[in-house]
């Protein structure tokens, strides 16, 4: 596994990315367009580690903002080819119930609540910006997309919690390449 030190501009943390090292990086990091990542993954890839049964994936975790308590956001600007379908695009890691608050998926251009209640649609092949808001004492996590509020449910319990964010495959349901 290889680490990937890059500063974001606006944030108080670094990220971290997480990449295979048999010469298949998965991303291209770009500091003189607004530390633009591209990121893609294919269905074939396999885990970074031999022992885990986890999805495909290429993601970069926010490191050294874990949280427990209060109201925390993450911020990201989003595009996602046409053809791209069963990628997990942003996620809360951490719960007191599971391993994740929340995951958001696109399936075919319509972003869902892991693979359950679709509450955007039309998402593919156009720039979009999307907000997650925890409340962890409230229990509840807001998603906006371009500003305006979409969906609202309650978290799974407060844990050791922190943001990540790229794109790694869902369990079902996805196309052979996702960007």
């Amino acid at each position: 596994m290889e680490l990937q030190r890059c500063c974001v501009t606006g944030s108080c943390g670094v990220w971290l990315l997480e990449l295979e090292k048999k010469g298949k990086m998965r991303f291209i990091w770009k500091k003189k367009i607004l530390f633009n990542h591209r990121l893609w993954v294919y269905a074939d890839d396999k885990p970074y580690d031999p022992n885990s049964l986890t999805q495909p994936r290429t993601e970069i975790r926010i490191q050294g903002l874990d949280y427990w308590s209060g109201i925390w956001q993450f911020e990201g600007s989003v595009f996602v080819p046409n053809g791209t379908s069963g990628s997990t695009i942003v996620q809360i890691h951490g719960a007191s119930h599971g391993n994740t608050t929340i995951i958001l998926r696109i399936y075919d251009g319509d972003m869902s609540y892991y693979n359950g209640h679709i509450f955007a649609t039309g998402l593919c092949d156009k720039w979009f910006k999307v907000n997650l808001i925890h409340d962890v004492d409230g229990g509840k996590v807001a998603v906006f997309i371009d500003g305006k509020q979409i969906f609202e449910t309650k978290d799974k319990g407060p844990g050791d919690l922190h943001f990540k964010c790229g794109v790694y495959a869902a369990p079902d349901n996805i196309s052979y390449y996702m960007e």
